[in-house]
């Protein structure tokens, strides 16, 4: 009979352990939320001026084969200072938060390597350590999705303490 009793109440108090690890992890995970995004429209050949970086888009090349577009954008990026890029702390490498991003299909992010101006790969160093660069990053998608977006742009994520601002530039 006293074996019957334990059984009940180790389960309800190992739940209860389960439930208040969860609980605590939970929290501890969630404290640091981001606060919500604001989204900024920008036209090419705009300097703007975000929280620790100045950039500018000079030009989005589209060429289309078969059934995909490839989108070359030319960007001009000056560092002013250390970034979180990546939910990283002191991460410059700004790409990680740039991605073409069409309506109601997957967000599509840039070739791991872009270019400069002359062709030559631009290196995970040079994006880390360099405060002013001009290089071209490349995305490739499905040409019926954009073709049949009116809202495709390319999107740049700038964190500033604990927000987000969204600037992005319409492409179509």
């Amino acid at each position: 009979m006293m074996k019957s009793n334990k059984i009940p109440i180790l389960f309800f108090i190992v739940t209860l352990m389960l439930s208040v690890t969860f609980v605590i992890s939970y929290n501890r995970i969630n404290a640091d939320t981001r606060g919500p995004v604001k989204e900024v429209m920008f036209s090419a050949n705009k300097l703007v001026k975000a929280h620790n970086i100045n950039f500018e888009i000079l030009d989005v090349k589209k060429t289309n084969t078969n059934d995909t577009t490839e989108i070359a954008v030319l960007m001009h990026v000056v560092r002013t200072g250390n970034s979180n890029f990546g939910f990283k702390a002191n991460n410059n490498n700004f790409i990680e938060n740039v991605w073409l991003n069409i309506p109601y299909s997957n967000q599509v992010h840039p070739e791991p390597f872009p270019t400069d101006e002359l062709g030559r790969r631009v290196t995970f160093h040079d994006i880390q350590t360099k405060k002013d660069m001009k290089l071209i990053l490349k995305f490739q998608t499905d040409k019926k999705q954009l073709d049949k977006s009116i809202n495709a742009r390319v999107s740049f994520m700038i964190p500033n303490g604990k927000h987000y601002t969204k600037y992005s530039l319409l492409i179509n």
